[in-house]
């Protein structure tokens, strides 16, 4: 498939949150700051699904850059491998000479919300749904650490990474 991309008039952000699963996206532009667009997908990285999936979004929402959690900085033992892994399977999606690739580390995000008072992913989630009421419908249950994540989350995460690439990024 090959990705048709025509420049967005407006500053619009595509965030992906790859989980083992598939992976939670949210689009934000700004001035003014509106959620554009946000969900969830399942795909399987071991063939195309992955890849088609993320042209799919692309193609719809005709991002002016794309924010990738940056597997280096992870601080858990198998989030950088997923990641990496996901991004290598997707690697043609980000090869488009127009669409700047940002990458966004967890201090970032930290740094970004510190301000807000809220250090867990949790507080994160609950506060960007205060801010943007349309996510309150998919805010999950805190969770203990015995359950598993609910895939709602990923569009939290994707969307607390494109408000602190915004803060850190020269788009």
């Amino acid at each position: 498939m090959t990705l048709e991309y025509v420049e967005n008039p407006t500053e619009r952000l595509l965030s992906i949150d790859p989980m083992t699963w598939g992976f939670g996206y949210a689009v934000i532009e700004y001035e003014p700051l509106r959620l554009v667009g946000w969900g969830t997908k399942t795909c399987n990285r071991k063939n195309d699904s992955s890849l088609l999936a993320v042209n799919r979004v692309l193609i719809e929402y005709q991002p002016t850059a794309l924010v990738m959690p940056d597997w280096r900085e992870t601080d858990h033992e198998f989030r950088g491998p997923a990641l990496e892994a996901f991004i290598e399977s997707i690697g043609e999606a980000l090869t488009s000479p127009t669409l700047p690739v940002l990458l966004c580390t967890p201090d970032q995000v930290r740094e970004h919300f510190a301000p807000r008072g809220v250090t867990t992913k949790h507080a994160v989630a609950s506060s960007l749904a205060v801010e943007f009421p349309e996510l309150r419908t998919i805010l999950p249950n805190r969770r203990r650490n015995s359950q598993a994540e609910r895939a709602s989350m990923s569009v939290f995460d994707s969307l607390a990474a494109a408000l602190a690439t915004r803060d850190h990024s020269q788009i």
